[in-house]
């Protein structure tokens, strides 16, 4: 008969913060969670369990880390600050939380990462998209709950068509689904920032919507494309692809690049290699 897990006597996440005693750095995009409420919502929606092991980014002084490990999870924060990090080892002190001090964009994911791993974090705003590429084909995570800026977080799930259409909603597409789960006030946030931030959750597809012997020409058409957002397709890839491989493939070459799904570019690519 199992037990459940002893779980640690942690202080709030307010008085992490305060405790803290710094200022979010703007250079490193900080921006501290501490609403108990929101936390708490948070946590919730990202369905995690007792003994789960969960990948977070930009913990900072430890709010949302305290909250997963207050529900039993076994916890791997990444921080590239220091001082926050000195503080998260000093203050959290469970055995079921690993601080690693580093840049997740340049750490070796080898040595983090194991089958089944749920990420869960609140961004730091000026690298959030930057950390989902470096995660998002990564076989060992199945889904992944991350906090953007509310513009950020509407590329990721709009659709052809739409002013936030573009590289971000197409090749996040290529292997998860994407849904807006929460919106999370200024005021859930200490200091309090002059925008509001989105939850995104991600679930891994089993199958890739683009075979993966195409997906680096995919992602290459997506990119060339939106450059020249404004000008009709045919001449924002003009330098890639002619005008009978876009009939080929389906596409009006007087489209713009926001009109065209992921499909249209999967077949654009098939086209181009046949």
């Amino acid at each position: 008969m199992s037990s459940t897990p002893l779980l640690p006597v942690l202080p709030s996440a307010s008085q992490l913060v305060r405790d803290f005693g710094r200022r979010a750095r703007h250079s490193l995009g900080q921006h501290f969670l501490t609403d108990p409420v929101i936390l708490e919502r948070l946590v919730s929606l990202a369905d995690v369990r007792p003994g789960q092991t969960v990948l977070e980014v930009g913990s900072g002084p430890g709010s949302l880390t305290r909250t997963l490990l207050a529900h039993g999870c076994q916890v791997v924060a990444v921080e590239i600050d220091g001082a926050a990090v000195e503080f998260l080892r000093r203050q959290l002190q469970a055995d079921q939380l690993q601080v690693i001090q580093g840049d997740l964009l340049e750490l070796d994911l080898n040595s983090i990462l194991e089958e089944g791993m749920k990420v869960v974090a609140n961004l730091p705003y000026n690298a959030a998209t930057e950390i989902f590429f470096r995660l998002e084909n990564r076989n060992e995570i199945k889904e992944m709950f991350l906090m953007f800026q509310r513009e950020v977080a509407r590329r990721f799930v709009s659709r052809p068509d739409s002013k936030e259409f573009g590289p971000l909603s197409l090749l996040s597409r290529i292997r998860w689904d994407a849904e807006i789960v929460l919106e999370l006030p200024g005021g859930a946030f200490t200091p309090r920032p002059k925008v509001v931030s989105s939850a995104v959750r991600f679930r891994r597809l089993i199958k890739p919507r683009v075979p993966e012997h195409r997906e680096a020409l995919v992602r290459t058409l997506v990119r060339t494309a939106f450059q020249q957002r404004r000008k009709q397709i045919r001449n924002a890839l003009g330098s890639l692809v002619n005008l009978d491989q876009l009939q080929k493939a389906g596409i009006d070459p007087s489209l713009r690049p926001e009109n065209v799904d992921l499909a249209g570019y999967a077949r654009l690519a098939e086209t181009m290699e046949s």
